[in-house]
């Protein structure tokens, strides 16, 4: 158990790590002895746990992917069933979702940077797209032969919306909220419905 545990602090040392040194200069120019000397972490330690600082900066993407779907998952539960019936109770949710994200801007801000995690980017947009299709499904919503095109848009547009509002030092959390909750759900869509 104490192993177990010393483990979990050492890889946490090491994601922290790579994230705050990737606030101060390109990943491409950071090396694995800059992220241990960082970390307070060994050499040997980082390899043990990780190939390389590619593999470290996977296992940063995915840790946070998989903590987005445990806290997306009451919203996409009422999403699926009471989404035209109580917009109060899924915003709710909703920002529950958005304040994560904005809690983790710097984690954000790197991963999806130029020089962040080609494959994060992938989780989030397929995580999203997923959403977006769900919802619409479950509500029996349709945008007709364009809805790929609207929910791509969509999807893009939260992910460069998040992007810029972690980047921002100056971001007020409940207007960015706001705003990322009015492009995931301000739609017209009574003018989309249609039954199955």
């Amino acid at each position: 158990m104490k192993n177990e545990q010393m483990r979990e602090r050492t890889e946490e040392n090491l994601m922290n790590a790579l994230i705050d040194l990737c606030m101060e200069r390109p990943y491409l120019d950071l090396s694995i002895t800059d992220i241990c000397e960082r970390a307070d972490v060994s050499r040997s330690t980082f390899y043990r746990l990780y190939a390389n600082k590619d593999a470290l900066q996977k296992r940063i993407g995915r840790k946070y992917m998989e903590e987005v779907r445990a806290i997306s998952e009451p919203f996409l539960r009422i999403a699926y069933t009471d989404y035209l019936k109580d917009h109060h109770v899924y915003d709710n949710e909703l920002r529950k979702i958005w304040e994560y994200h904005l809690s983790k801007s710097e984690c954000t801000r790197v991963l999806l940077s130029s020089n962040g995690d080609p494959y994060f980017t992938h989780l989030m947009y397929s995580f999203l797209e997923e959403a977006y299709q769900s919802v619409l499904w479950w509500n029996n919503i349709s945008f007709g032969s364009n809805q790929d095109i609207i929910i791509r848009f969509q999807v893009n547009g939260i992910i460069a919306v998040l992007y810029n509002l972690a980047q921002s030092e100056d971001t007020v959390l409940d207007q960015a909220i706001e705003t990322l909750t009015k492009l995931f759900v301000n739609i017209p869509m009574d003018n989309y419905v249609v039954s199955r």
